[in-house]
């Protein structure tokens, strides 16, 4: 028709085969699907917008929409998109009904049992095609199953790998396996081929805090700069901050991300941050500091991932009563959501019974999340919880057992202060069963962790007291 080869090479996008009346709305989904391709979630949101507005019908367009939402950490926009989809869903091919169905049960009911057996059926029935086994790896790494999430995205990477997920699935599976170097080496090889993401870079960006490598991580935070998610790698950076110690630095860029991704208008992503950080002050005993933040949090965004984490901090910063509260609330809104009511829920009530001083309780509790003690959803907290039952209960032995579990998972939830508080909880369980020297060799590595912690932290200046004690009662 005229047009010049180089222009069609600039400016052609491929047809999806999804179900619509109007063809312009289906350049505009198209379009979109090409932006979420690269990795640019925030314009695909555009360009989907806009398909619907052409064609309100549009399942598969509302059904985008909620998947870069959710992406995007904004839960209750993206539960809002996928509802409607999920209405639409009669009007669609059967290959398309199977993507609205998992993105309904992963992200509005959080029935990732559903979930899954949708997503194997659906890689049965097509087995060529890549987003199931996508589809799969991310919901094996929800619960933890990262062996059979790794083996997903390798088979989604091997079909489609022309695209940024499957690397970046993999990559992030891979990190959870302790296989450190097959995650360097999948990252490293999205970004020669353009197809990275703030994912692969936030692996990086790891490996990099893994290693003590300040430069490393500096390059893919300069990375993050010239992208529109540099607010995720701004808050990877508090996390590094937070969980050596470093507080100050850690608010200080806290508040960078969060006015960052607030710009951008991700409500619950930000509330969700500041929830984080609320939990790492809980956990370093900042108590006030904690329940400041979750108020902050609570009143800015609704979305789960914010909300659960809130409630674990109030009860671990000793307000178990608005813990209670908010854990019942989840329950109510998302009564048939896996990994929320068997590990977060529980890690919840186990703090509040730790707190009230009932630690078999607590114990008991737990115990039910065992299956899921290092899945993506649960910051370690079923594992971690556990441990510091067993440690106020003085079972010395099974409380070194859960925190030596936490310490060989250094690939899960890599930036969790945890990691550290789990080397100063071994050094406790130790000395409680006399094992002065084991004690000293665990109070080590965490000082060593720690070594620029701020000084007025609470944990670390108990830490330091009982060490004090530990080489007097070993002499």
């Amino acid at each position: 028709l005229g047009e010049s080869l180089g222009s069609i090479k600039a400016f052609n996008a491929p047809i999806e085969e999804v179900t619509t009346g109007s063809l312009d709305a289906l350049k505009a989904y198209s379009l979109g699907m090409e932006e979420r391709a690269n990795g640019n979630e925030k314009s695909a949101i555009l360009l989907f917008q806009r398909a619907v507005e052409l064609d309100p019908n549009f399942a598969m367009a509302y059904a985008q929409l909620g998947s870069a939402f959710s992406n995007l950490g904004e839960t209750e926009q993206a539960s809002r998109y996928l509802r409607q989809a999920y209405s639409l869903r009669d009007r669609l091919s059967e290959r398309e009904k199977f993507y609205v169905e998992v993105r309904y049960y992963t992200t509005v009911t959080g029935e990732t049992e559903k979930a899954t057996a949708t997503y194997e059926m659906w890689s049965r029935l097509y087995p060529e095609d890549w987003r199931p086994f996508l589809g799969l790896a991310a919901r094996y790494q929800i619960v933890g199953e990262y062996e059979k999430a790794a083996n997903a995205a390798d088979k989604a990477m091997k079909l489609q790998p022309a695209y940024f997920q499957p690397y970046a699935n993999l990559a992030t599976s891979y990190m959870a396996l302790n296989r450190l170097d097959d995650a360097r080496k999948t990252s490293e090889q999205a970004n020669a081929l353009h197809h990275d993401s703030v994912y692969t870079h936030t692996v990086l960006f790891e490996l990099a805090f893994l290693n003590r490598d300040e430069g490393a991580m500096r390059r893919e935070l300069d990375w993050a700069r010239s992208n529109d998610r540099e607010h995720d790698m701004l808050t990877a950076e508090a996390m590094s901050q937070l969980a050596v110690g470093r507080l100050r630095d850690a608010r200080e860029t806290f508040a960078q991300s969060w006015a960052a991704s607030e710009h951008s208008g991700l409500h619950d992503d930000t509330a969700y941050s500041m929830a984080r950080e609320a939990l790492g002050e809980a956990d370093v005993g900042n108590e006030k500091e904690a329940r400041a933040r979750v108020a902050a949090a609570l009143k800015l965004g609704s979305g789960i991932d914010a909300q659960e984490v809130a409630a674990e901090a109030l009860a671990l910063a000793g307000d178990t009563a608005s813990a209670l509260k908010l854990s019942k609330e989840l329950h109510d809104r998302f009564p048939n959501h896996t990994a929320l009511n068997l590990a977060s829920i529980p890690a919840t009530l186990g703090a509040i019974e730790i707190r009230n001083g009932h630690f078999a309780a607590a114990i008991r509790i737990l115990d039910q999340a065992r299956p899921y003690d290092f899945c993506e959803f649960a910051s370690l907290s079923p594992v971690y919880i556990r441990a510091l039952a067993y440690l106020r209960m003085k079972d010395a032995s099974h409380a070194a057992a859960e925190f030596q579990k936490i310490i060989d998972h250094s690939g899960v939830i890599v930036l969790s202060e945890r990691h550290a508080l789990a080397l100063l909880g071994l050094a406790r369980a130790f000395s409680l069963k006399s094992d002065f020297a084991g004690s000293k060799a665990a109070y080590d590595k965490f000082f060593a962790r720690w070594s620029n912690a701020d000084p007025d932290t609470p944990e670390l200046r108990r830490a330091k007291l009982e060490y004090l004690q530990l080489q007097s009662g070993s002499k």
